[in-house]
């Protein structure tokens, strides 16, 4: 099931120099994606890439993330088995496509903020239209960061304020 979260930082934000904060935010947006769309679902397998960089992140954020969502709803990720695969190899298709969609969606949003009145590219258009309803993308811009921080300073929970502020949602 296509489902994603995406950040833009500002140049030399503090997050930009401590990515950690990051990373957890874009965990913990998975997580709450999954529970939004698949309320009753237990146990649920995750598949990531074997690239030695992404699994730096899923080592490192998988499981504080999982905490925090076991947080709000306990069990809810109990069991669950996080794998890894080749993408490139044959029988992963579903991390090509993930692949593919990951890059025209990120030139969406990059291409909104340095060209807006452009159109969407053809491939991003049909993807776009022939995904399932189940699909949620979510992407905070830079100013929903410094909300997420601003209310975090101020004794809020990390996730309490990433669902109180903007997110571009697709």
């Amino acid at each position: 099931v296509p489902i994603g979260a995406s950040v833009s930082l500002k140049q030399h934000q503090r997050w930009t120099e401590t990515p950690d904060t990051a990373w957890k935010l874009l965990f913990v947006r998975l997580f709450l994606t999954v529970l939004e769309r698949f309320p009753v679902q237990h146990g649920i397998s995750f598949v990531f890439d074997r690239k030695p960089e992404v699994r730096q992140y899923v080592d490192r954020f998988y499981e504080p993330a999982k905490t925090v969502i076991n947080e709000m709803t306990p069990g809810k990720f109990h069991g669950d088995i996080v794998g890894f695969a080749n993408d490139e190899e044959p029988g992963f298709e579903p991390l090509q496509a993930a692949d593919l969609w990951a890059y025209e969606w990120r030139r969406r949003i990059t291409e909104r903020v340095t060209s807006p009145d452009k159109s969407p590219r053809p491939p991003y258009r049909r993807i776009k239209e022939a995904r399932t309803n189940h699909t949620a993308l979510h992407h905070y811009n830079a100013d929903a960061v410094d909300y997420i921080v601003g209310e975090m300073a101020k004794g809020r929970h990390f996730v309490q304020a990433m669902l109180e502020c903007q997110s571009t949602v697709e």
